[in-house]
């Protein structure tokens, strides 16, 4: 094997496990603002969100808990009560009579948008 081939082999070779990790980071960041709505009615539901993922709850009658890094969290229906355990940088509510709380942290207020009667968005108080 000549030399020249030889370290073309070893620096194709010693490249490799550089490409790997280049590939896996950009599908890392394809995945992160990922949008998913979870339909339900009725139910306790917990939602772990990937980092920056906006999220939507949509239906009537169901306890919230969001957890993980939200970028935004929607609430669309109607007597849903939510708790948001980290601040997203945006809620929004559409319907009636819902009750959205977030665990105050260091991060700025959330953005929010409220379309409907009997809503509630705010700080959650220390019990």
């Amino acid at each position: 094997m000549s030399l020249l081939l030889r370290t073309s082999l070893l620096l194709a070779l010693g490249a490799l496990p550089f490409a790997v990790p280049a590939a896996k980071n950009s599908s890392v960041a394809e995945e992160a603002g990922q949008k998913m709505t979870v339909s339900q009615e009725g139910a306790d539901v917990v939602h772990f969100c990937a980092e920056l993922e906006d999220v939507s709850f949509v239906g009537s009658g169901n306890r919230i808990e969001a957890n993980g890094p939200c970028r935004s969290v929607s609430i669309v229906g109607s007597d849903n009560s939510a708790v948001l355990m980290v601040q997203p940088e945006r809620v929004s509510v559409d319907g009636n009579n819902n009750q959205v709380h977030w665990i105050p942290s260091d991060r700025p207020k959330p953005a929010i948008t409220v379309n409907g009667r009997g809503n509630a968005v705010d700080r959650r108080k220390d019990e």
